[in-house]
């Protein structure tokens, strides 16, 4: 039955809630399928501005349809509670999607890039993401980290996962990808010797964990250390502030130009 003329209404137990249900928890069975889940009206709008497939729209009984809901190759109707029990948030807004990854490869050419080195937390992937976004850079995501496609960081790239290439893979294949493009690898850390003023070829930085630091592996591979320059008001910048920040250097610096 549909509603509304939106879409078909379904119940708990219908095939595509439960498929919906795994994509979710997965990363395995989003990997394989080439998707990824939205939630909330704004970020789903936000990734069909970017030209993303909306594959399945998933709306609450009574919700505002999206803009993007026009886009959509199917829409299901479900009760507030089922769509709650799909979705990874504690408030959906009522809209939740299945959304096709697309064509993710890093670019033959790549003048700046941030490589996340084991980064867990899946916020601080999402929050990186959109920063590459917002300065025209790549991302390499190495194995250990969270998942980039994940709904957390989903909803942190706030709709920029959809226009950011994305590669990911152990330390050597990411090396190696960065390499191929002539970046010089520098990492992020506060005992650098450098500062990222000094940066003007095209770069990868490096950004470890908040907890561990950079790995070992990537360490040795790494061409410099460098630091951002603080007050000692804080111990530290998080992750994702001081990818932003590098990210916003080299975008001025090696994308634009040093007076651009």
């Amino acid at each position: 039955m549909t509603v509304g003329g939106l879409g078909e209404r379904v119940s708990r137990q219908h095939q595509q809630i439960k498929r919906i249900r795994r994509l979710v928890r997965r990363a395995g069975d989003r990997a394989s399928e080439g998707v990824y889940v939205v939630e909330g009206p704004r970020a789903l709008d936000e990734v069909a501005r970017h030209g993303a497939v909306i594959e399945t729209i998933l709306l609450a009984d009574g919700t505002e349809p999206p803009v993007a809901v026009g886009r959509a190759r199917s829409v299901l109707v479900v009760d507030a509670d089922v769509l709650g029990s799909v979705a990874d948030s504690s408030s959906p807004q009522g809209v939740l999607a299945v959304v096709e990854r697309g064509h993710t490869a890093w670019p033959s050419t790549v003048r700046h890039a941030v490589v996340l080195d084991r980064l867990g937390d899946p916020g601080n992937v999402g929050t990186i993401v959109r920063a590459a976004a917002a300065f025209g850079a790549a991302v390499a995501v190495t194995t250990g980290s969270a998942d980039p496609w994940g709904p957390k960081a989903v909803r942190a790239s706030a709709g920029a996962i959809a226009v950011t290439p994305i590669l990911s893979g152990d330390v050597d294949s990411v090396i190696a990808a960065c390499h191929d493009r002539g970046l010089r690898l520098l990492g992020l850390a506060g005992d650098g010797v450098a500062g990222i003023d000094d940066v003007i070829d095209p770069v990868a930085w490096v950004v470890g964990s908040e907890a561990h630091g950079l790995s070992a592996e990537m360490e040795a591979c790494l061409d410099a250390r460098i630091a951002i320059a603080t007050t000692d008001a804080v111990e530290s910048l998080n992750a994702a502030m001081a990818a932003s920040i590098a990210l916003a250097s080299s975008y001025r610096q090696v994308v634009r130009g040093r007076t651009g």
